[in-house]
């Protein structure tokens, strides 16, 4: 019986969210810094599509140099901020794109894959399948032919052999009158 009390499935529950797929993770607490498991919504396609596309518009930075950074780190990103002077004003697609043309470019041949299969698109595939039927009978008389022009081992190959018998043997002849001792076979039903 439904008093009111609970809720029914038709009905919004307040405070509770949709029902939406979720995978369990394991989070850091900033304060305790202990693990603490925490339900993570799980992205679908179009979600994934929509969050790969953002990456690539987002407007390209180079790295920070890190906090405490020794003297060869801070001088290797200093020259590291003078070789991607170009890409100021890129996104990261746009910055991507051009150092795979400058690997193309220098003979590599995953990156010119790659970079063409964008550009051009990938060559189509075509495939050839034959269909064969076969009715049993074929097939045995194929495989009998094959069976046929086999060598056998120790003799010699036949083809085209006759077997013709003149006259059966004495055993072989075919009995036209009941052996001595026993009587002539009646109906059924008639004594003998």
């Amino acid at each position: 019986m439904d008093n009111g009390d609970s809720p029914s499935a038709d009905k919004k529950v307040e405070g509770l969210m949709p029902a939406v797929p979720h995978k369990r993770m394991i989070t850091w607490d900033e304060v305790t810094g202990l693990p603490v498991p925490t339900d993570v919504p799980i992205l679908e396609k179009p979600q994934v599509e929509a969050l790969a596309l953002t990456t690539l518009a987002l407007p390209y930075r180079t790295p920070p140099l890190a906090v405490g950074a020794t003297e060869r780190e801070i001088e290797f990103h200093k020259e590291l901020l003078e070789q991607e002077k170009e890409f100021v004003g890129m996104n990261n697609g746009e910055v991507m794109m051009v150092r795979m043309a400058r690997a193309a470019a220098s003979g590599d041949l995953a990156a010119a894959d790659k970079l063409l299969d964008r550009v051009l698109g990938k060559p189509k595939q075509s495939s050839e399948v034959k269909t064969m039927s076969i009715s049993y009978e074929q097939f045995m008389e194929n495989l009998a032919k094959q069976e046929n022009n086999k060598p056998i081992a120790g003799g010699t190959v036949v083809e085209d052999v006759e077997i013709v018998r003149e006259k059966p043997t004495e055993r072989e002849k075919p009995v036209d009158k009941p052996a001595e001792g026993f009587g002539e076979c009646k109906g059924l039903g008639e004594e003998l």
